[in-house]
């Protein structure tokens, strides 16, 4: 397996966008993001990661997820869209979310597609983390992504796309 850099952002405005033209020639995606959301009072604020920017009812989702407090899962069917946690704008100064998701098999136009996330902050002791995996009922390959936050994502976040391929890379 090899990984390879296709696109990144590092937002400098506060903003949300779509990355588009994504190449179809790798096995899967994964997209990683260091970034914050400019939501008004809160700590916490949804980052998406929306495949051909697609807001119909479609997703299937599992997540768990915990404060440091409390812990607790859920199952959503029918949901309009992804989430993943960030850090909103009361988080202290500098603190940003990280989130890892893949999108697995993300050409294959023979199977509904299957995502998979890790997120989550620390607020100097408080913070959040969720693990969440999705169902994305649509046979249609990705070749798009819209990435939103509640809000807008806030200046100094980044994201990054990489394409993973089943075979090796040699003379790297």
């Amino acid at each position: 397996m090899s990984m390879q850099w296709i696109t990144g952002v590092t937002v400098g405005g506060g903003g949300n966008f779509v990355i588009t033209g994504i190449p179809q020639t790798f096995t899967h995606l994964q997209l990683r993001a260091t970034a914050r959301s400019s939501n008004n009072a809160a700590l916490r604020s949804v980052f998406y990661a929306i495949p051909n920017n697609d807001l119909t009812l479609i997703y299937d989702i599992h997540y768990l997820y915990g404060d440091g407090a409390s812990v607790a899962s859920n199952y959503v069917s029918n949901n309009q869209y992804n989430a993943f946690t960030v850090a909103g704008s009361t988080a202290n100064t500098n603190v940003y979310g990280s989130v890892i998701m893949d999108f697995l098999d993300y050409t294959n136009t023979n199977k509904n597609r299957v995502q998979r996330s890790l997120s989550g902050f620390d607020n100097n002791g408080s913070g959040f983390v969720s693990l969440t995996s999705q169902l994305y009922r649509s046979t249609n390959a990705i070749s798009s992504l819209g990435i939103y936050t509640e809000g807008a994502i806030a200046s100094g976040s980044r994201i990054d796309l990489y394409g993973i391929t089943s075979s090796a890379v040699t003379g790297a």
